[in-house]
């Protein structure tokens, strides 16, 4: 028999809602996931070049072959910036952060993600630096709060960034439009983004 809603914790509920949006990813024919894709990193490249100036330094990740943004992604980001940082898996639950020096440079970290050279390696502080960050995402709620693996990884880092002096960044998370929900339940330790892109724009939220 099927649990009700009212006796399924908000975690569990996130679990459900995980594994519903990894079967829709698997699921997305590689043409419609090129189309979408493209027009999500498109939208993101608009938003750099809106920044004042050249951004000098942001953050992002290098996806998986479900995860929004696509092989085109990164080396897009480096020609919008002077450099990207990508993420180093730790094992102990933490990210550091290393340049991108094109893909052949790449080596295959945990959970199989392709990782920049870890000797040149920087903890969270690096985020500081940054102009914008973007972040991996299951889902999220319309008002930006993301749903994540589970692990955390990217919780603490902006966690651990927000407990740092002086203004955040810029958060972008990308996202297929269905992955933007309403249903999908908060809890305390949740932070929320500035910014998502889909494949149908750039959403910038409490923009005054």
């Amino acid at each position: 028999m099927a649990t009700s809603a009212s006796n399924t914790s908000p975690a569990e509920r996130k679990d459900e809602i995980r594994r519903e949006l990894r079967a829709r990813r698997e699921d997305l024919p590689a043409e419609e996931r090129g189309r979408l894709d493209n027009a999500i990193v498109s939208f993101l490249a608009a938003r750099l070049r809106a920044l004042p100036g050249t951004p000098r330094l942001i953050a992002a990740y290098s996806p998986l072959a479900t995860e929004p943004g696509g092989p085109a992604l990164l080396d897009v980001l480096q020609g919008e910036t002077a450099q990207v940082l990508l993420p180093i898996t730790g094992a102990n639950g933490k990210l550091s952060w290393a340049p991108y020096r094109g893909a052949g440079r790449m080596r295959s970290g945990r959970f199989d993600i392709a990782e920049p050279d870890p000797k040149e390696a920087r903890g969270n502080e690096a985020l500081a630096e940054c102009e914008l960050i973007v972040v991996p995402t299951l889902g999220l709620t319309p008002d930006g709060y993301r749903l994540g693996k589970g692990g955390g990884f990217y919780d603490r880092a902006l966690a651990e960034l927000d407990a740092l002096d002086g203004p955040r960044p810029e958060v972008v998370a990308l996202a297929y439009d269905w992955e933007v929900r309403s249903d999908i339940p908060t809890e305390d330790h949740d932070l929320p983004v500035d910014a998502y892109a889909t494949q149908s724009g750039f959403t910038l939220l409490d923009e005054e």
